[in-house]
This record gives C-alpha cells, structure tokens and sequence, in this order.
C-alpha cells in the first residue's frame, strides 16, 4: 500500500512563502508582534476581541514557525473564552487550524495535521464561510495526508468534493490538481486503468502549466509500469523530465523525484542495478538539498529504497546500514547500539514508511536470520495496527487486510520451516496465533467494538455515535443506488452525499475519541489479542468439536487442526489441484442440473477434496469447526465425500454431514468466543419473519408461505407478509426479536453493485446493512447467494452475511448458491421442528438436511446436493439450557407437569386401593 508521492502531496511544502503572505493578507499581522503574544493577547480579551487574539497567535508562530514554537496555536485555541459567534473570528479560526496542519505535516506530524486539517474544514462548510481559498489551503493538502496515511476512502470523497467544486468554479487549475489526486489514489488501491484513464483525459486539458503536464505524465508512468507496461512507462517518465525543464522553482522538486524513482524501477526490472541506484542517488541529492521541501520521511523512503537495491546486489551490510539509517530519521530516541537492534515497538507511530523499512528488513533477514525476520515483521504487525486505528472507513482497513495477508504468508512460512526443521512445537503455536492475530481482523474489531458498546448502550455519547454511523452508513448506501444510474446519475447529488459523508465520518471520528476518554475500555482494541490456547481446548473438549482452520496463499495452503488435546500445522500438498477443485465444484453448483449432469465427476471431485483439505477420517468429535479462508469460503463441507462411492441414489452417498455436525467460524477467536456478542435478553424466543412473497410477479416465492407456516408450529412472533414485508419494517422491529428470518430475494452483487437483499417496496444494500447495530440470538437468511461477495484476503467474502455478523449477528444461517424455493421450504420447516426440541443450531440444521435426503416423498434427481447443502451455519454450537428456545422450554415444563401430575393420581390410586383392601380385611 506504498504511496505514491507526487506533486500534489508534496506541493504545500513548496508553497511555503505564498501561505505566509496570504496569512498575514488575511489576518492583518501586525510585523512588531513578538514572539511571545501574552501582553498584546491580554488586550484583545479585554475587548472581547477574539479574531484578533487568535491572529496574535498565529502571528506569534510565523514569525519563527519551529516544531517546539507549534504549542502557540494549540495553546491559543485552548485559551479562546468563548464560542465563535462571527464569521470574522470563524475565518481567524480556520486560518489557524491550517497554518497548524501545514506545519505539523512540515515537521513529520501527518495525524496532527489530519486533525487541525478537518476542525477546519468542518467550521467552514457548517457555516458556509467565504473569503478564504479553502481548497488550496485545507481540501488538497488534508486528501493529501489521508493518501499519506492509506485512509483513501477519506482521501478520495476530499478530493471529489473540491474537484466538483472547481469543475463548478470553472477553476482549471484546481480541477487538474484534483484528477491528479484522485489518480494517486486510484493508482494506491489498485485501480491503475482508472487512474490512467483520468490522467490521460486531464493531459488533454487546455492551458494547464508545464508543471501540471509533467506531474501528469510522471503519474501515468507509474500506473503504466505497475500494469507491466515498460515501454510506456519510460516514455511517459522521459516526458514528464521534460515538461519539468522548463519549470523555474523548487515546486517541481518533489515530482522530479518521484519520475527518477519510476526510471529507478524500470532499470530494476530490466536487471539493471546500477543504473538504478544512480535514480535514486539523484533523488536522494535533490531531497538533502532541499530540506524545505521534503520532510524527513520522503528522503528516509529514498533511503530504505536504496538498501532494497543494494539488498538486490547481495550487499547486506550496506543494505542494513542503511534501512538502520531511514528508521533514525524516523524514530526520534532510536537510538541503536550496533547494526542488527530493532526499535522498541513503544517508538512506533502510525506511518507507512516505517512499515515499509520494517518489511525491508524483514527481507534482508529472512534467509541470513528467519528469527530476526519474524522479529521486523511483528514490529510491521503493531505499526498496521496503529494505522487501522486512524482509518475512517471500512473500505481502508480492507484494503490494509490485503497487504496483511501477504505478510502473514511469509511468516507462516518461515515457522513452518523451523518446525519442520526442529520439531519444536512452540513454532506451531506461533504461528497458530499469527494466523489469527491477521484473520478476520476488521469483522471482529466490528463485533468486539459492538460487544462492548453492550456495557455502556445507554450513553448519549454512544447513542450519538450509533445514530451517526447509521446516517453515515444509509449515505453510503444512497450514494451507491446514485452511482449504479451510470451516465443518469446526478453529479450535484453525488457530491452533496459525499461532501455530508466526509463531514458525518469526521464528526464520528470527534465522538470516538471522546468516547475513549470516557471509557478506556471501550477503546481497547481487545480483538488483537493473542487466543487463551488452553481455554480454546477445554471449550472444543466440552463441545466435544474439532476445529480446522485454514490459511490461504495464492501458491500455499496451510491448516490448523485443534482439538481438546492437539494442535498440528500442516503445509497441505497440491494447493493448485485443491483450487481447481473447488472452482470445479463451484461450477456443477451453478445450476439445478449441473451435479446430475456430472454425477460421477462431482462424485470425484468431492471425495479428492475431502482428502486433499485434510478432514479426518474418523469421527472423533461430534462436531467440526471449520475456519474457512480464500476460495473455501464457498465450500459446502457437509457435502464433501469422506470415501469413494459408486452409489447411484444421493440419499446413500457417504456425506460428511453423515460422520459430524459441521458448523463454521469466520476466525477461530470468533468461535473461543473472545468476539461473542451477548444474546438479547428477550423473555424466550420470539421471531421477527418476513415474507414479501412478490405475489403477482414473475418472482413469486410461491413455497415461502409454506415455509412461514411450518415456522409458525414452533415459535411466535411477529410474521409480516407481502405489503407488511417492508424495509421500514424491518428497521422499525429488528432489534425487538431475538430470531430474524428473511425469507426473500437477495442477490450477491458485482463489481460495480454491493450485494443487497429484498423487501417488498425496496432493497436494502451491503454498505446500509454496516451501518445496523443488531442483537439476535438467531438470523436466517433465506435467500439466494446471501453468503456470496467478493472475497478479499484474510477477511472472506463481503457478502450480506457478513453485513449482517458486522452490524451484530453471531449466530446466523445462510445460502452459498441460488437456491430452490420448494427445497428451502423444506429444509427451512425441518430446521425450526429440530431447534424448538431442544438441538443445538448446526444441529438442527444437519437433521434437517438428513431429513431431506430421507424423504420419500423427493425424488432422487431433487435429492443432488445442489438442493439442500447451500445453506451453512456460523455461530455457537453448544446447547445452553438458559437460551433454550421456548418451545423447547415449554414442552420440557409440560412433560414435567404431566409427570408430577400422573405420579399423583397413581399415588392417590394406590392409597385408596389400599384403604379398601384394609377394610375389606
């Protein structure tokens, strides 16, 4: 997720002469202001003059702006007396938040800046102000620091906002240096031909400056290269070194850096390594003579660049030399006493160039020293930690997930050498807790902030933050429905959603830390914590379960076995084979004929997958876990083979389901119950069902009543159906019940179209379902694909279950294909006849699909798996006899009852009889 540095990230900080002349323009600085403003500011509150006393301040600062002179602002804003009531002190104010988070940014502070950046912008756009170039001064270099630190969902609604604004103003020149922002953060999460495609359309731009062209043409060929196309790439890095020539100035400086960097890795890709290293040596001369331009973090990146090189060359100790250099410039205290120390993990600060260095050296030891590696790669963790936390989007931390995974990849495999050389168990357990340490992170961060905002739901403060994060969540929603109109889409529209977004995350950020100060706790990020091994165990001994957990690699497949007295690491052969299984089964899943079609093959198919992916044998436990990761998230276990059959009637085929009760975990810390949500604390089970049915419509789900009906024997509830079966409805009652059943339509999404689920007057979307905050014991999603989405590593599929895990659901059925109305029906009706007597959820939910392969009354063409293996569990296994349903409860104190009752009436039988016998005697 490295940054792409260019012209527009780095420009302020040549701009630094214009912002002090506009300041003092703006604010009337008075040139004999001394640098101690107490004398001059005791005045202006006499007067009640606040704008001025807050330009004393600034004025103070500028006249010798150090990083130890920054405590002025800070101090001016915490001694104004008052609320700002005019707009003359407003525009004092926010003059002063930029001047701060220019500086900061200047002196290595981007999360400062970030911070003093948005309360500016957030009093400018309340109050509508004027008067004041907001997106020169605050908009560019705020998206330019969310870019900085990797939270580009920020940074992109920044810049669309001000790129908006200037295509209104007319203002060509801000909307070139909007496309180029944009493209950076295009081309930082991956979207190459987009960025391309925005740059080559500003490069037809009329009237731009030549420092604008070559900043373009140096962007393209980054985007070029990364896509593998060299030859464009140095032909679009040649011309922006042209453009650049004919640019007086220093303003150029940091975008000639970055094209001599681009031209440093084409000379790379062609094995050229010196000529490489001459790039860079170039970059690193303009960087060390001009500190007023770059700040201590581009020429430690330069650096750290240039012992990757030298590691290229095989030359370690200048390489590590080198990377020990970066991390001083960046680490104020580190101080290391020979080449080979690492900083204490207490020095580190969210910033990617550190994470950077840490993985470079990680590098360097991965061969020399496999135990000094995994050491920089911890310290790599703890930095991506930090930067999670400052991340505003889920969108961001996903994209970090990815960059994560990679990493973890190259730690499993370095443990897995050094057991495999030393049998040393301790290395399994290691790795054990690296894998879930970087598993299913931003889901469980979501459940574990959900469980813990449990303790304190009453708060205004939290009530404040769950209402906005709806808000924010029903925009996102909104602004997706807006986007998916294509070239229909209302532009003004889509801004004004954005621009309301940007400020509600900001303002959400503002309460959370509040909320942290408040409560501590509550802030923990207590879901990073390494999983209680022992506790783990005895939880699988008491459940009587085995858990397999799975690590997918795009070449290696690893797997966890634990039960209540073992756990073994397995590297699992033939990863390649096993992936073309899977997508092969996922083809004959396809459609209704496709297993029937290919019997034999599926057959095949399903046993080599059984063996391939490890699965026992022998039924040991009762019940197997399964963690899931990469393509197996769209495996149906249940359905697997565990021994070669000939059989010709599905009923008789040696299923999986037949040896356990499968159930699923999106992370083992999930299943420990370290991220468990509380049940509702509801008086039994009460359901909330849906039915919209879509009478009339060539979408009829004519078996959905069926289905409500068979549910209706064993729980009550709230049952709504056709026009009740509305999306308000749903948000007006879900928190009421502590089962959720949607029995509808829902579809898995596109790349372009977020996975949604149906009601009978709208749809509800992925990014609205995020923004719930939900508490059932149970949801059934009974629906086609709703556990379907894209998947992403570490983190699964982002599909409509998980939106639903996310906003609360622990406990939670749902679909993995399209699935058949009359078979849910059925395997639905089953379900709830097994839970309300008393079997566990996963239980209930094999019995059901026994159930169905028993039926007589189906036949066998109906009986392929395609029919009745798509919906899985996760969620707890266990039988808790405090959240039994009510049914079950009820019937339990009936039986009771009927027994007392009938042992009396024997009693009384018995003593008469007795009685008679005495008397007759």
């Amino acid at each position: 997720m490295a940054v792409l540095c260019c012209l527009e990230i780095l420009m302020m900080k040549c701009l630094s002469t214009i912002v002090l002349f506009f300041c003092v323009v703006l604010s009337g600085f008075s040139q004999q202001a001394r640098s101690l403003p107490d004398s001059l500011a005791r005045q202006r509150r006499l007067h009640d003059d606040l704008a001025n006393f807050i330009y004393t301040y600034v004025d103070a600062f500028l006249m010798n702006p150090t990083e130890e002179r920054l405590s002025l602002l800070k101090n001016c804003e915490r001694m104004c007396w008052r609320p700002l009531r005019t707009d003359d002190e407003r525009i004092a104010y926010v003059i002063m938040q930029c001047n701060y988070g220019y500086y900061a940014a200047r002196f290595g502070d981007i999360h400062q800046a970030v911070d003093a950046y948005e309360n500016a912008w957030k009093i400018y756009s309340q109050h509508n102000l004027t008067g004041f170039d907001i997106t020169e001064y605050c908009l560019k270099p705020l998206g330019n620091s969310y870019s900085m630190l990797g939270d580009y969902q920020s940074a992109a609604n920044i810049i669309k906002h001000y790129l908006f604004k200037a295509e209104q103003e007319k203002n060509t020149q801000h909307l070139v240096s909007a496309i180029i922002n944009l493209s950076i953060v295009y081309h930082d999460t991956g979207k190459q031909e987009d960025a391309i495609g925005l740059l080559k359309n500003a490069l037809g731009t009329r009237d731009i400056a030549a420092s604008k062209k070559g900043a373009i043409c140096s962007n393209l060929a980054r985007n070029f290269f990364d896509l593998g196309q060299q030859a464009e790439a140095s032909r679009y890095a040649l011309q922006a070194l042209n453009h650049f020539k004919n640019v007086r100035g220093n303003e150029v400086l940091p975008q000639v850096v970055n094209t001599w960097k681009i031209l440093s890795l084409l000379n790379l890709k062609k094995g050229d390594t010196d000529e490489a290293l001459r790039c860079i040596e170039r970059s690193r001369k303009i960087v060390t003579e001009n500190p007023a331009v770059f700040q201590k973090r581009e020429l430690a990146k330069l650096i750290s660049e240039y012992a990757s090189i030298r590691a290229l060359q095989q030359q370690h100790d200048v390489a590590l030399k080198h990377y020990q250099q970066a991390l001083k410039l960046l680490l104020p205290g580190y101080k290391p006493e020979n080449e080979t120390d690492l900083p204490d993990k207490a020095m580190l600060y969210p910033e990617n160039t550190i994470k950077e260095i840490l993985d470079g050296l990680a590098g360097l030891y991965m061969k020399r020293d496999p135990a000094k590696a995994l050491q920089c790669f911890e310290l790599s963790f703890e930095t991506e930690d930090l930067l999670r936390q400052t991340y505003h989007y889920q969108a961001d931390r996903l994209q970090q997930q990815v960059e994560i995974r990679n990493r973890t990849m190259q730690c499993l495999t370095i443990l897995h050498d050094l057991y495999e050389r030393t049998k040393d168990h301790t290395f399994v357990i290691r790795a054990f807790q690296l894998a879930e340490r970087t598993k299913a992170v931003v889901l469980r961060e979501a459940v574990e902030v959900n469980a813990r905002s449990q303790w304190i739901r009453h708060d205004s403060l939290l009530k404040r933050e769950h209402d906005l994060t709806y808000k924010n969540a029903k925009l996102a929603s909104e602004l997706v429905m807006e986007q998916m109109k294509g070239e229909a889409a209302d532009v003004a529209h889509i801004n004004t959603l954005t621009a309301r977004q940007t400020e509600m995350s900001i303002e959400i950020k503002s309460l959370q830390r509040s909320i942290a100060e408040k409560y501590p706790q509550y802030s923990a990020t207590e879901s990073i914590v390494p999983i209680d091994l022992a506790l783990l165990q005895q939880k699988l001994g008491r459940e009587d379960a085995t858990l397999m957990s799975y690590v997918a690699g795009q070449d290696v497949l690893y797997a966890f076995i634990i039960d209540k007295g073992s756990l073994s690491f397995h590297k699992l052969p033939q990863t390649q084979a096993i992936y073309d299984h899977i997508r092969a089964l996922n083809d004959l899943f396809a459609s209704p004929a496709g297993i029937n079609n290919e019997t034999g093959r599926y057959k095949k198919i399903a046993f080599e997958l059984n063996n391939l992916l490890q699965i026992p044998t022998e039924a040991v436990t009762k019940n197997l876990v399964i963690v899931p990761d990469g393509l197996l998230n769209y495996v149906p276990f249940e359905a697997l083979l565990f021994q070669a059959s000939n059989a010709l009637d599905y009923a008789s085929l040696p299923y999986l389901i037949k040896k356990f009760r499968v159930s699923y975990a999106s992370s083992t810390a999930s299943y420990a119950g370290t991220s468990r949500t509380p049940a509702t604390s509801l008086n039994g089970s009460r359901a909330l069902a849906m039915f919209p049915v879509f009478r009339n419509t060539n979408r009829v789900l004519k078996h959905s009543e069926t289905e409500a009906q068979s549910m209706q024997l064993y729980v009550d509830g709230k049952f709504l159906f056709d026009n009740q079966a509305t999306k308000k409805a749903f948000g007006e009652n879900l928190h009421h019940y502590n089962i959720i059943h949607l029995s509808t339509h829902a579809d898995a999404g596109s790349w372009l179209t977020p996975p949604s689920i149906e009601f009978v007057d709208s749809t509800l979307y992925l990014p609205e379902v995020y923004g719930l905050r939900i508490d059932p014991d149970l949801m059934v999603l009974s629906a086609c694909e709703t556990g379907v989405g894209k998947l992403l590593k570490g983190e699964g599929a982002l599909s409509l279950a998980r939106g639903f895990q996310y906003a609360g659901a622990h406990n939670i059925v749902f679909s993995l294909w399209k699935v058949n109305d009359l078979s849910t029906a059925r395997l639905m009706a089953s379900f709830y006849e097994h839970y309300f007597d008393g079997e566990s959820k996963p239980g209930a939910l094999r019995l059901a699909k026994l159930d169905y392969l028993a039926n007589e009354g189906i036949g066998n063409f109906q009986k392929s798996p395609y029919f009745w293996a798509s919906f899985i569990y996760y969620g707890d296994i266990n039988v808790n006899s405090d959240h039994l349903p009510q049914h079950s409860k009820i019937t339990w104190f009936e039986m009771g009852l009927l027994l007392l009752t009938f042992l009396f009436v024997l009693y009384l039988f018995l003593r008469r009889r007795d009685r008679h016998a005495s008397l007759s005697e």
